[in-house]
């Protein structure tokens, strides 16, 4: 891992795990959207630079927690598997 692994929050699988492919981690994730929870994940818009958005709202600070997520299914193409954690931002 190197330094701007760090910064981004891309972390190393462990060992054993299969990487899914970029459309199943990306249907894994408008799916766990359902009524009632604080939480969403969308599809992106233009301007936000990314694949999907997850927000996470909490009404009694008035706050909102968005994490841009980007797919790059190129770079995984016979490269080692990573996995993305992205930071949150308001």
């Amino acid at each position: 891992m190197g330094f701007f692994d760090r910064l981004t929050g891309t972390r190393d699988p462990e060992a054993g795990i299969t990487p899914r492919s970029t459309e199943d981690v990306r249907a894994a994730l408008l799916g766990i959207n359902a009524p009632g929870v604080p939480y969403a994940v969308r599809h992106a818009t233009a301007a936000e630079r990314a694949d999907l958005v997850a927000e996470w709202r909490v009404p009694e600070l008035r706050l909102t927690l968005r994490t841009r997520m980007r797919f790059v299914p190129a770079e995984r193409v016979g490269a080692r598997p990573r996995r993305t954690v992205g930071r949150a931002g308001t």
